[in-house]
């Protein structure tokens, strides 16, 4: 599984783990063209390149953004090519290093005034939470049904 460490140079959610992505622009087909921009983008991953599997369920942020996530596989390995003013980082997980359940675990947290689970994935001195966690939490359950 692939996730980026944003940089501190973005206005948002600085240095936090994600799944690339982004928003939205009129040239955009669709949400999926969406994501595809946003991962060539951010990480130089072609879209060209990438097998689009399917799509999860949207998500709202805390934050009040809507999220549209997509899952796509490509062959490793890969030559990458990070914005270096978006992405400072890449982080490569193994599938099955995500699916142990002592790596996760879920925080009662307050946002503004009201109280929400927060889930976490702590992996390889790695924080994976919030919105993302929640996305691979979501892939994860899919994931196990499908056997």
């Amino acid at each position: 599984m692939l996730f980026t460490r944003r940089t501190n140079d973005v206005r948002h959610h600085r240095g936090e783990i994600s799944f690339p992505g982004g928003a939205w622009e009129r040239e955009d087909r669709d949400l999926q063209a969406t994501a595809l921009r946003e991962t060539e983008e951010e990480i130089g991953l072609k879209a060209a390149d990438v097998t689009v599997l399917g799509r999860l369920d949207d998500f709202e942020s805390v934050h009040g953004y809507h999220v549209v996530p997509y899952v796509g596989c490509f062959e490793a390995p890969y030559r990458f090519n990070l914005d270096p003013r978006e992405t400072a980082a890449l982080i490569e997980v193994p599938l099955a290093r995500l699916r142990d359940p002592a790596i996760f675990r879920i925080e009662d947290w307050t946002h503004k005034g009201r109280r929400i689970p927060v889930c976490f994935y702590t992996v390889d001195g790695h924080e994976i939470w919030g919105l993302t966690a929640d996305i691979l939490r979501q892939f994860l359950a899919q994931i196990d049904a499908a056997g």
